[in-house]
């Protein structure tokens, strides 16, 4: 009877190797399928860049960040600092870009760079105070991101953006009172400034 038993029944373990086999091994062709496509796909795309102006660059990274595609405007903006370091425009561009994929820390870190290659403070403010709440930075904020009321360069919608950043912090930190107090400064500021009516 076992004999017969294991003639109508093949070896079950020599089928389960050949389906393991098989299975890994194409596993493995589709792995390296997408590796290939992804990698010819980025080199293209390198290629392409490579091939473009500066100013090409920059403005094809403009028309991606206006559609939405911050991946690929990251991409183009980068490539222009790879080629111009001390780029200030594609430097900003790339820190409003990280606020915009909320990677607040890049954004500060590209602001700063910024500021140290001559842009001014007050360029950069509203910008930093965005990244650094991304960041989780709040107190950071409350001590960085202010401006002098005496300043006359200070316009009122400046100043109201600076309060409603301030106020952001505040109530991150659960300061209710207070962040509700700079959104009204905000609103004085400027009616028209949408963001301080969260308060």
């Amino acid at each position: 009877l076992r004999s017969v038993r294991l003639a109508l029944h093949p070896d079950r373990c020599f089928f389960q190797r050949f389906l393991i086999r098989f299975i890994t091994d194409m596993t493995n062709r589709l792995f390296t399928l997408v590796i290939i496509t992804f990698l010819t796909g980025s080199l293209s795309a390198c290629g392409e860049l490579g091939e473009r102006s500066l100013d090409e660059v920059i403005v094809e990274g403009k028309k991606q960040f206006q559609a939405g595609d911050y991946r690929t405007a990251e991409i183009h903006f980068k490539s222009a600092l790879q080629r111009d370091s001390h780029n200030l425009e594609a430097r900003l561009l790339l820190a409003q870009t990280y606020i915009k994929l909320g990677q607040g820390a890049d954004a500060e870190k590209e602001y700063r760079q910024a500021e140290k290659l001559g842009v001014s403070r007050q360029a950069i403010l509203i910008g930093l105070g965005e990244a650094m709440l991304l960041a989780g930075k709040y107190q950071q904020v409350l001590d960085e991101i202010r401006v002098s009321e005496s300043d006359p360069t200070l316009t009122n919608a400046y100043g109201a953006q600076v309060e409603r950043v301030r106020a952001d912090a505040l109530m991150a930190m659960l300061q209710f009172r207070d962040a509700c107090a700079g959104y009204r400064r905000a609103s004085v500021l400027d009616e028209e400034h949408a963001p301080a009516q969260w308060g």
